[in-house]
């Protein structure tokens, strides 16, 4: 039988040896950031190779009779992690030589990715121990309440076997089991208050594991690729894309600065920035959701509550993630949990997970129709968030435009989530997009190729006259015609 005393004491040599790793690894890259002296580097360092040795050395004694073999494999390979954190300590500490901060500094900045893979190691290990001892801890208690309950199950049959209301040994039985059934009680309602507290602990736990694992089948390689390769807007270009002084608002052009706070839907509630290919709306895209006046407006949208700026950029030459329906669900589900984690656990119940207790969620190929379902239960389950959505390419998308924009169409519907999009103005796309709120970019770049031409033109030649750099712009814009290719 496992002996949860024994467990426990080998758990906490271990998790001796956990409390010191971290800080450890944190060391490492405070050492790297050069935030404290060297010879306080000198003392810490020594002070957790002493630690991680002795919660070794208590480790490598032989482990006490009942000890679970699952809590040995996790020590096991806790050993194996703290020789790899003691050879990272003993090369940036320089054991044997006489090295300075600088060449420490440097050593921490070599070791920094190892450092890394370690501390992710050291969660993984760390979280297991905790599920293991929470699991085989409970079921030996368990075990004791049994025994219990059978104890006093006995002494009834004994009481009744034993005749006579004089009788001593009757008297005595009577008042044990009045005494055991008084014990009984209270270790049954401690028992049952611990077993939700454990349970709850347990859930917890499973359920940061699952989140992991969760978000982990979400994430794509190229998920970001489009965006992250888009070059940042020429300095003193977009400006008047965020400027709500700058009067291009009109009867024809809508205002992004006046759609961004506004709380009641304008037109159709989608944002379409319109352009010719090559007129920089994939640039201009990549400017809005990374400026931080975006932001600070969809704060007064948001009422008080969080705001989260979610992207996707279609790109047909990519993968066909980078193209499709699922690519961009799929993306836009993973950024959502990511910024909310506590909609993950509606979503994965929603897609027939019962609980924690049920055991691994069964995640395989993502489809559309599982993805649809959970991205629409993600942005209701966030209470207390709203989620600004921004869709550059949709020309580029390979699939059917309609179904595409009817799920635009549909999360823009939503009371907390708003929607911007970005395309050519293709046919069947003017016929969905028309009464929205809209700007064509090919009319209001004009000033923005202007300064991108003087620069570029004042880069490769410094030694034109100002009259010709003139000259040379105004033909260039000229035959531009909105475009910067």
């Amino acid at each position: 039988m496992l002996d949860p005393v024994s467990s426990v004491g080998v758990a906490a040599a271990a998790l001796q040896f956990f409390g010191s790793a971290f800080k450890a690894a944190t060391l490492c890259r405070e050492i790297y950031e050069n935030e404290k002296s060297a010879t306080v580097h000198n003392t810490e360092i020594n002070d957790f190779i002493a630690s991680i040795h002795e919660s070794r050395a208590k480790l490598a004694r032989d482990p006490p009779a009942g000890t679970s073999q699952a809590i040995l494999d996790v020590v096991h390979k806790y050993d194996h992690l703290a020789v790899k954190l003691l050879e990272v300590l003993a090369y940036i500490q320089g054991v044997g030589e006489d090295i300075g901060l600088a060449r420490k500094t440097y050593r921490a900045w070599r070791k920094e990715k190892k450092v890394e893979n370690l501390e992710r190691s050291l969660k993984d290990n760390l979280q297991a121990l905790e599920q293991l001892l929470v699991i085989e801890t409970w079921s030996t208690v368990k075990g004791w309440k049994s025994q219990g309950e059978e104890i006093v199950r006995v002494l009834g049959q004994l009481q009744g076997q034993v005749q006579g209301d004089e009788n001593p040994l009757a008297k005595k039985l009577a008042s044990i089991q009045d005494t055991m059934n008084e014990t009984a009680n209270v270790i049954a309602r401690d028992f049952q208050e611990a077993e939700s507290k454990q349970q709850q602990r347990h859930d917890q736990i499973l359920e940061a594991k699952f989140r992991a694992t969760f978000l982990r089948s979400l994430h794509f390689p190229e998920i970001d690729e489009r965006q992250s390769n888009i070059k940042d807007a020429a300095p003193g270009t977009f400006e008047w894309v965020l400027d709500e002084e700058w009067g291009y608002s009109s009867h024809r052009f809508a205002s992004l600065p006046v759609w961004l706070p506004a709380t009641e839907p304008l037109s159709d509630g989608v944002f379409w920035i319109s352009g010719k290919l090559g007129s920089g709306k994939s640039t201009l895209m990549a400017y809005i959701v990374s400026n931080p006046r975006t932001a600070k407006r969809l704060g007064y949208w948001s009422e008080g509550k969080s705001h989260h700026i979610l992207t996707f950029f279609f790109w047909r030459p990519g993968s066909k993630l980078q193209k499709s329906m699922v690519g961009l669900l799929q993306s836009l589900l993973y950024q959502i949990c990511k910024a909310e984690p506590g909609v993950i656990l509606p979503v994965l119940i929603e897609l027939g997970w019962d609980s924690p207790g049920s055991g691994q969620p069964c995640l395989g190929v993502w489809i559309k129709r599982s993805l649809t379902k959970a991205v629409f239960v993600a942005i209701r389950s966030a209470l207390d968030a709203k989620f600004c959505i921004f869709i550059d390419g949709l020309d580029e998308f390979s699939g059917d435009l309609d179904e595409l924009l009817d799920l635009i169409f549909d999360i823009q519907n939503l009371p907390t989530a708003k929607v911007c999009v970005s395309s050519r103005p293709e046919v069947e796309l003017v016929r969905r997009l028309e009464h929205c709120q809209r700007l064509y970019m090919e009319e209001l770049s004009h000033g923005d190729i202007e300064e991108f031409i003087h620069q570029k033109l004042r880069a490769d030649d410094p030694t034109l006259k100002k009259t010709n750099i003139y000259e040379l712009v105004d033909l260039i814009c000229r035959k531009a015609e909105g475009v910067f290719l």
